[in-house]
């Protein structure tokens, strides 16, 4: 007599996944163990803005190095339209021409996570910086965290909390 074994099988691999989709699920809830679904939150909006404010650096830092870079007050104009335009949607709450070929921009990054957690939490974060860089080949781009200025309404809404650069 012979036994058909392909319904023990079949149940063990069942019983397998269901084993492995409980450890997914366990692992995936113990990543966020211990942090508040408003910390979370603030987390995930905070690496948004930080991220948005290096890809505004690095597309500054490529235009003012562009042979084809206008100066003066057109450097300023194309200089904000970069930073504003794009994945990068910073506010230019402040802008100045230090020198023919020198600029200065104050920029206010805004990004709104939300965490679906047991005590949903969304929180909007600014981070505001100044931005100084000069055209030509070495453009020398710098930024640095400032205190955010007077800053138009923006689709967001008023910011939770304000950070900086570095974490």
């Amino acid at each position: 007599m012979r036994f058909d074994r392909r319904p023990a099988t079949a149940r063990r691999r069942i019983s397998l996944l269901a084993v492995a989709g409980i450890t997914i699920t366990a692992l995936g809830a113990a990543a966020g163990c211990g942090r508040s679904d408003r910390e979370q939150a603030l987390d995930q909006a905070t690496e948004q803005v930080r991220q948005r404010a290096a890809l505004t650096e690095e597309s500054i830092s490529g235009t003012l190095a562009s042979p084809r870079a206008p100066s003066d007050q057109a450097l300023l104009d194309a200089v904000a339209g970069v930073a504003e335009g794009g994945e990068r949607h910073a506010i230019v709450f402040e802008r100045q021409v230090e020198s023919v070929d020198r600029i200065r921009l104050d920029l206010a990054f805004d990004a709104r996570s939300e965490t679906g957690g047991m005590a949903r939490a969304t929180v909007v974060v600014r981070l505001c910086v100044r931005l100084t860089g000069t055209r030509g080949p070495d453009p020398g781009v710098t930024m640095t965290d400032i205190a955010c200025g007077r800053i138009p309404e923006n689709p967001l809404g008023k910011p939770d909390e304000i950070v900086g650069l570095a974490g």
